[in-house]
């Protein structure tokens, strides 16, 4: 199993390296839940609060039809803080709000800045924007089910059902296409195995056919890995930023792996398809995490980081044929 005899030591200048950047906008603090009537109603879940100008829409649409918001501010309950990080049609460099200059309903439904109401997005879905795509050889089903996705809080990151391995943490970074994104990093002190991942647990199940994906956008390293392990089986693939495209870095155990990649703005659909044994292996960790090489593992350093949303795990079967 290679994960575990990749063991080295990381200088101290590297483990420095990184440490302080991006302070005015990570989430600080324990995942205790909200004591405002704002965010997720108290669940800890950044609230998303959008804003749609109907004589000015914009022309980029949903999978649903609807056009993006014009705006996008996000407000984090744990950080206490509002963000901008939508514009006039596009996502924009996070921007902390002055706690003057916003204000919220007394049901937490809607915000106000500069004047402008922005109303509490109640229906988040990654689908609203992604639609899975099938493995190669496969095309889609004519009429294709509702998607559902076996993940949970697939759009928020710091959310109890993810489990950043030691040396990883998560927090909320802004927007990609409209939807909340965040950083996966490389902790100052390590560890620093290519392994270490922002995780959820779960049981996959036998001689199942599986997607695993995550809409991801580059960061400060070269490559992005998606990870499956499962009782003995792993898979590990690699996405090159470089490029554009991505391949399987080391299967051992998981059947017919193969990858996918489609662009979305400035980030990449990632997906991996892989079908489980016949035999029980019990619960799964499945996950992604920055990679400083796009052509295989290779250690971290302190401060490496990606950007990652709507995270989705399907059985290709619902929707392929």
């Amino acid at each position: 199993m290679m994960k575990r005899f990749l063991i080295f030591t990381i200088p101290l200048a590297i483990v420095l390296y990184f440490q302080a950047c991006d302070t005015r906008i990570r989430t600080e603090g324990t995942q205790s839940s909200s004591t405002q009537n704002n965010g997720d109603f108290y669940t800890g879940k950044p609230g998303i609060y959008t804003q749609v100008d109907a004589q000015t829409k914009c022309s980029q649409l949903s999978l649903n039809g609807n056009p993006f918001p014009n705006r996008i501010v996000q407000y984090d309950p744990q950080a206490r803080r509002a963000l901008l990080v939508r514009e006039n049609c596009s996502d924009i460099e996070t921007q902390v709000l002055a706690e003057s200059t916003y204000s919220f309903s007394s049901d937490g439904l809607s915000l106000v800045y500069q004047g402008v109401s922005f109303a509490f997005q109640v229906d988040e879905s990654e689908f609203n924007l992604i639609s899975p795509v099938c493995p190669p050889g496969r095309t889609r089903l004519a009429s294709t089910p509702v998607n559902f996705n076996l993940l949970s809080s697939p759009l928020h990151l710091s959310q109890p059902a993810w489990m950043p391995n030691p040396g990883i943490e998560t927090f909320l970074y802004g927007s990609l296409e409209a939807l909340p994104r965040y950083a996966v990093r490389r902790m100052a002190g390590g560890p620093f195995d290519h392994f270490r991942r922002v995780s959820q647990y779960l049981v996959l199940g036998r001689s199942r056919e599986l997607a695993l994906s995550f809409l991801v956008e580059p960061g400060n390293t070269p490559s992005a890995s998606i990870m499956v392990w499962e009782g003995g089986d792993e898979l590990i693939a690699f996405l090159d930023f470089a490029t554009g495209t991505a391949g399987i870095t080391y299967s051992n155990g998981l059947v017919s792996p193969s990858v996918s990649v489609q662009r979305y703005d400035t980030g990449y659909h990632f997906t991996v398809f892989f079908t489980t044994t016949a035999t029980a292996r019990g619960t799964a960790e499945i996950g992604v995490a920055p990679n400083r090489s796009p052509n295989g593992p290779e250690i971290g350093q302190a401060g490496d980081f990606i950007y990652v949303t709507a995270a989705a795990l399907h059985h290709v079967s619902d929707y392929c044929q």
